[in-house]
């Protein structure tokens, strides 16, 4: 992979999901304070988390339809700026309504934002390159948890948290000069013989990708694989407190570990796809992330033995997602941001249906039966990966007929 022109829009794209990461986390730790600030019941802040999750999960796929069509460049300068105007709302808020409305428009911005970032890796990076590139953009993805949460907190801590907003929301905005100088106007992608303009019908552009049956396997995949996440990872604070007795710093210590593992995961993984087949690191990473998680539920006595198998499990699962988002990038060239758009929906789903079933499960019982939970998401994807075919036109939908090309393909890795 050349590293000069591409490079540099790498850096670029890598950016603009530093800060779609760092805005969907920087409510967890600032929340005490806006509660406090704003006279906001405790329990009810979570709901800053989802009514971020749930509008990125129901907008993604009409703005990944109309970045297939609008270009993508555009779709990530509106991105940028919606998710920057939530932001800096977001630290203007007062109240539980405003701020949960404010927290709702972020959500918009990167529904609009993330997808089109990585269809912009996809139409500008081959296949047998993209894992690399997937890898490190998707590690500023995960890499905001580490560097930007405890930057953010401590200008909260600082200043206020306020400001801690206002600062993510201007550097957010200064990107949008970033991008419109650095990236092309134009998605690098030579179109292919049989391939077709995408339905000119948003609806029906969204209904033929939806009629191939490997875009549904490799969503009940990617609904799998974060379901297999956040089912023990929602509730893992809890875990180590009530297990281990960990206070609030030790716990933000071994997450800074766990994280660290699932950046060198996902940059590793995606070099390691391209190398050896992206579908062998995702099974291989869902059968070692599965007794991970499963093994880290299951320990009792040893802190030690936990936080290992939680690095483990967090590096596997960051070998995995890169993986997976590769394959997914090209099953459907042609409706390359409306599938992935609709992978970042099945994300968040999985990750929302993960966290009711395991809290459920945590009240009719203990940790053991999340992490069988999470174990065996992990485990499915590897017989639903097998529907993924890697490398060319592996599902390519013809809009509008709802039939997909049976051609078989040599894989590209």
């Amino acid at each position: 992979m050349k590293m000069n022109g591409n490079g540099r829009i790498l850096f670029v794209l890598a950016l603009c999901s530093f800060w779609v990461g760092l805005d969907s986390i920087i409510t967890v730790p600032l929340l005490p304070l806006m509660a406090k600030d704003g006279g906001i019941a405790s329990h009810l802040g979570a709901l800053f988390v989802t009514a971020y999750a749930l509008v990125y999960m129901i907008s993604a796929p009409l703005f990944g339809v109309i970045a297939d069509r609008w270009g993508r460049k555009k779709m990530i300068l509106l991105g940028l700026f919606v998710l920057a105007a939530g932001t800096v709302l977001t630290g203007l808020g007062n109240g539980f309504v405003s701020l949960l409305a404010f927290r709702a428009i972020t959500g918009l911005g990167a529904g609009m934002l993330e997808p089109s970032v990585l269809a912009y890796v996809g139409d500008r990076f081959p296949y047998a390159q993209r894992g690399r590139a997937v890898g490190i953009v998707m590690g500023a993805l995960v890499g905001s948890t580490l560097f930007g949460v405890p930057a953010g907190t401590f200008l909260a801590e600082w200043l206020s948290w306020r400001w801690a907003f206002g600062v993510i929301g201007g550097l957010a905005l200064l990107t949008m000069l970033i991008v419109q100088l650095a990236l092309p106007e134009g998605e690098a992608r030579v179109k292919q013989k049989g391939e077709i303009t995408p339905s000119p019908l948003f609806l029906a552009q969204l209904g033929s990708a939806l009629t191939s049956r490997t875009v549904c396997f490799s969503l009940l995949a990617t609904f799998l694989w974060f379901g297999g996440l956040q089912g023990m990872f929602a509730n893992i604070g809890l875990f180590y407190s009530s297990r281990f007795q960990l206070d609030v710093g030790q716990i933000g210590l071994v997450l800074m570990a766990a994280g660290f593992g699932s950046v060198i995961g996902t940059v590793t993984g995606g070099k390691l796809s391209d190398a050896v087949g992206k579908r062998v690191v995702l099974g291989t990473a869902a059968i070692v992330s599965a007794a991970g998680v499963l093994g880290l539920s299951l320990v009792e006595h040893s802190v030690g033995l936990a936080v290992g198998l939680h690095v483990v499990w967090s590096a596997a699962f960051g070998f995995g997602h890169v993986a997976l988002t590769a394959i997914t990038s090209e099953l459907s060239p042609e409706h390359r941001g409306t599938v992935l758009s609709l992978n970042s929906s099945a994300m968040y789903a999985g990750m929302m249906s993960a966290t009711a079933v395991s809290s459920l499960l945590l009240s009719q019982g203990g940790f053991a039966g999340v992490g069988l939970l999470c174990a065996c998401a992990a485990v499915l994807v590897v017989p639903v990966s097998r529907k993924l075919r890697e490398g060319g036109r592996a599902a390519h939908v013809l809009a509008g007929s709802g039939t997909e090309d049976k051609a078989e393909l040599g894989t590209a890795d």
